[in-house]
């Protein structure tokens, strides 16, 4: 049986917030992901991509209807859908960054600063309790 080469360490890089002080290891994630979400959301018919009205001309052989690319309510429709769909494609890279680009060992994660921030967060109407630790210490703690 022939054997490949041994792949060599994942590269993981200590990154510290200024302003907490607390370190956490920052894995890189593969730049295709982002095409790959915005395909994704494409082929979902709830971003289906608005298309311009039909305008009647006549060219002096009858009537023909031609696309208006540049109805104003079509450009309106246009811009909510690209800003529409430009949110949802961060929304989920900013997913993917913390659940595959942020490394932390459960050991590592302060419970009790957990603890603090659901606290203070649920004061003010946030609600945490669908998170897991390691996402609210990550969000919220680090």
């Amino acid at each position: 049986m022939q054997q490949g080469r041994t792949p060599p360490p994942e590269r993981l890089e200590e990154w510290t917030s200024p302003e907490t002080g607390r370190t956490v290891q920052i894995r890189k994630v593969g730049t295709l992901i982002r095409a790959e979400i915005r395909r994704a959301l494409l082929a979902d018919p709830a971003f289906a991509e608005p298309q311009p009205p039909l305008a009647t001309v006549d060219y002096g052989d009858g009537s023909v209807q031609i696309p208006n690319p540049g109805h104003p309510t079509y450009l309106q429709l246009r811009q909510d859908w690209s800003q529409r769909l430009t949110a949802a494609v961060s929304e989920r890279l900013k997913t993917i960054a913390l659940r595959r680009g942020v490394v932390v060992d459960d050991a590592a994660i302060d419970q009790e600063a957990v603890a603090a921030v659901r606290a203070d967060l649920e004061a003010v109407g946030v609600h945490t309790t669908e998170e897991s630790a390691r996402d609210v210490y990550i969000k919220y703690v680090v």
